[in-house]
């Protein structure tokens, strides 16, 4: 996926977030149905990692929808 081109699909937050983190356990965007998407990990994330999830905005925000990070 070539620069920060998105079309905002689960499967591009699903590619951003295998080429972000790889090779460090499951991490996928779960759909909750109701204007709200989890970014789930099954590791978890350092703080810097944290931070960039949180503030970067390396990841799109679908206008209207509460994003939320999963992680043990």
């Amino acid at each position: 996926m070539p620069g920060n081109i998105s079309d905002g699909s689960i499967p591009s937050f699903n590619q951003i977030l295998l080429t972000l983190f790889p090779n460090r356990g499951l991490v996928y965007v779960a759909d909750g149905l109701n204007m709200t998407m989890q970014f789930v990990f099954s590791f978890a994330l350092t703080p810097v990692e944290l931070a960039i999830m949180e503030q970067s905005g390396v990841l799109p925000n679908p206008a209207g929808v509460v994003v939320s990070i999963v992680q043990p």
